[in-house]
C-alpha cells in the first residue's frame, strides 16, 4: 500500500498490449472451460515428455498425476 505523498510502490507501467493479452487468454479459458484446459494441458505435458524421453532427455522433476 502506498503511503500519502510517497508515491506508488510499483514505479513501472505494464504495457497495455499485456493487459489485453491477459484479458484475451482468461475469455478464451472461459469459453473452453477450465476443466477442458486442464486436461488439454496434462496431454501436452505427457506427449511433451514422451517426446523428450525418446530422445534420451530425461526430466529433472517428477511428472506427477495431479
Amino acid at each position: 500500500m502506498a503511503v500519502l505523498g510517497q508515491g506508488p510502490l510499483y514505479h513501472h507501467t505494464p504495457p497495455i498490449s499485456l493487459i489485453y493479452a491477459l484479458r484475451e487468454a482468461m475469455l478464451i479459458a472461459m469459453e473452453e472451460g477450465l476443466e477442458t484446459a486442464w486436461e488439454r494441458h496434462r496431454h501436452e505435458s505427457a506427449s511433451a515428455d514422451r517426446g523428450s524421453r525418446s530422445m534420451g532427455l530425461k526430466m529433472f522433476v517428477k511428472i506427477s498425476d495431479v
